[in-house]
């Protein structure tokens, strides 16, 4: 389990993220000068009736974490405010650029557009039943970086929604979405935006660029999809269907990049920079260039929070390894947690956010016996067996969270991940491969093959899983019961680290003198 005197960052955390959840809840029902006023008056009451001998240790630690919570409060509740400060007052006008390219709908098309300010409206435009193939024409020329101008017939401030629209009104406004317009299809009008140079492009552009490329070079539809979803982060192009088998049969994480998409490139981009090379200087340049790389990817792929999340946390430990630092992955977790949250505290309500660190901290908590299984096999089963285990371990810790979310728990995710993990890794060196051989026409053929073979057998091995009758149980758990689940996860983690580290796991070393009694040491 966590030693918290050696992660002080994980304590710094924990009041943090209550503070923030506790602003969510009671946004606009408290008074963050009272608050503190209140705390004040606790911590003085401590210091003058506590015993003398651990006064300033008992002190000092309830002022950091109620620092850290009141700071925690603060922070969500400033972009809270912020954010309702820049909906329009002019509700008959909506002006920005276009962010993303239209979604077409039942009955309009769907336009995300940001204003000066940095806030953004999602504008409604309405479709021309006289003349659809025109109509369509108009909206699939337009380019990201467009300026939008439109005469809205209605808007409505996100935050300030009631009733049935409620939840999804403020899951936009929790993605700096302020209001949603509609607009005639005969009172909007559209600027072009000039020509770009290369490092002014969004992520969106260069992953319809990069589309372009997969495409010409003859990757099927079905695959270049999911292809697309695990090497470029472009997950819209998947059909309803297709996700509904991924999140069935428990493996929909891996369409989302994360931290074990990051893994995988890591391991190419540190061959590719010599990174074993002992000298301090080389492997100074090798790992700024790798974070380097790292952040270009991540530029690609739009930046989700978990890829954010990996990210981050791989800098900071190449960062730690360039000078010799040691740090715990739980603190790392936790500081690239904050520096996340105070970046953008309504991260703390995303559901990639959320279980991208749960996972994460869960494989922390259970760190000292997967060291210990990989020290008992050789290298090959240890990597299997560490495969199973971390599938295992962040199965367990997610179910109660997508339970909530979906209302659903994948009976057949052990199993699925173990099957499609090694499709995954085929996939992306084979897609990282199929980059670099891009200009080698019989290589890069021979990868497409690879790659067209592996996404296809993926997604028959994922359909088969969801097409069982039990693949999926029907759950929709309420906070307390999620929040009372994770305290019964950790007492039982307790239980098992206690009972694992009181039996013997003979080591690499052992286990080679046991098979060779006369060798050297």
């Amino acid at each position: 389990m966590i030693d918290w005197n050696k992660h002080s960052i994980v304590r710094i955390l924990i009041p943090f993220i209550v503070g923030m959840v506790g602003a969510n809840m009671f946004i606009g029902h408290m008074d963050m000068t009272m608050l503190f006023v209140l705390c004040c008056m606790l911590l003085a009451i401590m210091f003058f009736f506590l015993n003398k001998n651990n006064r300033t240790c008992i002190v000092f630690g309830t002022m950091s974490m109620i620092l850290s919570m009141l700071v925690g409060m603060s922070l969500f509740t400033n972009k809270y405010q912020s954010l309702e400060e820049q909906v329009p007052k002019d509700s008959t006008c909506a002006i920005g650029t276009l962010s993303e390219l239209p979604v077409k709908k039942a009955k309009s098309w769907a336009m995300n557009i940001e204003r000066m300010d940095g806030s953004h409206i999602l504008l409604y435009a309405g479709k021309d039943w006289e003349d659809e193939n025109n109509d369509s024409m108009l909206f699939n020329q337009l380019s990201i970086g467009d300026t939008i101008v439109a005469r809205t017939t209605h808007m409505t401030a996100t935050s300030r929604v009631k009733g049935e629209f409620h939840d999804y009104n403020m899951s936009l406004f929790h993605k700096e979405i302020v209001a949603t317009a509609y607009t005639p299809h005969n009172k909007w009008g559209v600027i072009r935006c000039k020509q770009k140079s290369w490092w002014q492009f969004s992520s969106k552009e260069i992953q319809n660029m990069l589309h372009e490329i997969y495409k010409k070079h003859g990757l099927d539809k079905d695959q270049s999809d999911i292809i697309e979803a695990m090497t470029l982060g472009r997950k819209d192009l998947i059909s309803k269907d297709r996700r509904e088998s991924y999140a069935a049969s428990g493996v929909s994480h891996v369409l989302a990049l994360s931290g074990f998409h990051v893994g995988i490139i890591l391991i190419v981009i540190q061959w590719v920079f010599f990174h074993n090379i002992a000298i301090w200087g080389w492997r100074l340049i090798s790992n700024v260039a790798t974070i380097a790389a790292l952040i270009l990817f991540g530029h690609i792929a739009g930046m989700p929070p978990s890829l954010q999340r990996a990210i981050m946390m791989c800098s900071i430990l190449l960062f730690c390894q360039t000078f010799n630092r040691e740090l715990l992955s739980q603190n790392s977790c936790a500081l690239t947690a904050i520096i996340m949250l105070c970046w953008n505290p309504f991260y703390i309500l995303d559901i990639g956010f959320q279980l991208s660190f749960i996972s994460v901290f869960a494989i922390g908590i259970f760190s000292s016996i997967l060291k210990k299984l990989y020290d008992w096999r050789r290298k090959v089963t240890s990597f299997l067996l560490s495969i199973a285990a971390i599938s295992l371990i962040c199965n367990i810790f997610t179910i109660p969270l997508v339970a909530h979310y979906f209302g659903r728990v994948a009976v057949m995710g052990i199993i699925s991940n173990l099957a499609v993990t090694f499709f995954v890794y085929i996939i992306m060196w084979g897609a990282i491969a199929w980059w670099a051989f891009l200009w080698c026409e019989p290589i890069n053929k021979m990868l497409t093959t690879v790659l067209n073979w592996s996404a296809s057998t993926m997604n028959d091995i994922v359909d088969r899983i969801a097409s069982l009758p039990f693949a999926t149980i029907e759950w929709k758990p309420e906070w307390w019961i999620v929040i009372l689940c994770y305290i019964i996860l950790l007492i039982f983690s307790y239980k098992i680290i206690t009972i694992v580290s009181k039996s013997s796991f003979p080591s690499r070393k052992t286990a080679t003198k046991q098979r060779h009694p006369h060798s050297r040491e």
